[in-house]
């Protein structure tokens, strides 16, 4: 995990991930690879190395967009729909097309 939210940086742009049920500590001024100081969970408890984590993320991202080439080596659990799939399908089920004669 902390190698994933390393890639957050680059030398080329910063392409912040948004995240929930984990905060984050970094330093700005450490170089690139070394700037997450601690990955801490809802409760508060540290992330752990030697721990297995789950985590839901998009498609494109599993694939490695926007440069996170760490999240191409994640065990895929489940796969969902694709995100074009699920917007989709929300606005089909939320603003049902009508056709007036």
């Amino acid at each position: 995990m902390y190698e994933i939210l390393e890639q957050q940086w680059s030398e080329k742009y910063d392409a912040a991930l948004q995240t929930a049920g984990i905060t984050v500590e970094w330093n700005d001024l450490a170089p690139f690879g070394e700037r997450i100081e601690e990955i801490k969970a809802e409760s508060g408890e540290p992330i752990e190395l030697t721990q297995t984590y789950t985590i839901a993320l998009s498609n494109y991202l599993q694939e490695g967009g926007d440069g996170f080439s760490k999240l191409t080596s994640t065990k895929v659990l489940q796969k969902g729909p694709l995100i074009v799939d699920a917007v989709a399908m929300h606005f089909e089920d939320s603003y049902p097309l009508v056709v007036q004669k």
